[in-house]
């Protein structure tokens, strides 16, 4: 009896929100991976640059977002930013109607929050690059553009593989959070639906696994993808 009452709650539409769900929770993920990525980046130059005001402004970046709660940070940067975002667009006089969206809002907040461990995941590779390499391509007569590029990339690329696989397990685990500023991921889907119907152990374990699968395709890919560069690169 309990089996068909399941069954028929599924047939009220809580597979497509599930589908729906985790389908945003991906696209959640991949955006704040994307900017993490980019702030990582950034935040790499900055506290590797000659300039102390840089080098400055990179430190303060990674000890703020890193010591803060990650919970609290998404709520001040969703509230805050968006607001700030929004009134710079509109003071600009680039669009008089411009509203960053909840799902733009989250991300940005998300992305903030992982671009500080992914500087650190990238500055700690970036240490790794021996001096010798360094004092080869100075004596090569190779510009800093070029050192870079093709000396300096290629080692951290593949030195902070494996961080950046734990970091996008992170920010897929973290993609949860956003839940409580009002976005209807995977997480916001499996209480809905347990609430609604009173099946809690079965929709939080629906839950459970789809992340666990999400987790689990995850670590397969990097896994992947760090053997074939570490074949190519031996």
């Amino acid at each position: 009896m309990m089996a068909a009452v399941q069954i028929q709650s599924w047939s009220e539409g809580w597979a497509e929100a599930f589908i729906a769900g985790t389908w945003m929770t991906i696209q959640i993920s991949i955006a704040s991976y994307c900017i993490g990525i980019a702030l990582g980046v950034l935040g790499l130059w900055s506290k590797t640059s000659e300039v102390m005001a840089l080098r400055i402004a990179g430190d303060l970046y990674t000890t703020v977002f890193r010591s803060l709660p990650e919970l609290l940070l998404i709520i001040l940067l969703f509230y805050t930013g968006s607001n700030l975002i929004t009134n710079t667009v509109r003071d600009l006089g680039i669009s008089d109607n411009f509203e960053l969206s909840g799902f733009a809002a989250a991300v940005i907040a998300l992305g903030c929050v992982q671009g500080a461990y992914a500087t650190e995941i990238l500055r700690s590779a970036h240490s790794t690059v021996p001096k010798g390499l360094l004092e080869a391509a100075s004596a090569l007569g190779l510009s800093k553009r070029q050192t870079r590029g093709l000396i300096i990339a290629p080692i951290v690329f593949k030195r902070c593989l494996a961080g950046m696989g734990n970091l996008w397990q992170g920010i897929l685990k973290d993609s949860a959070l956003v839940s409580l500023v009002g976005m209807r991921e995977l997480i916001t889907v499996g209480k809905l639906a347990a609430v609604s119907t009173k099946f809690y152990l079965s929709y939080f374990a629906v839950t459970a696994a789809i992340f666990f699968i999400l987790g689990l395709a995850s670590i397969g890919a990097f896994n992947t993808l760090e053997r074939r560069l570490s074949r190519r690169w031996a």
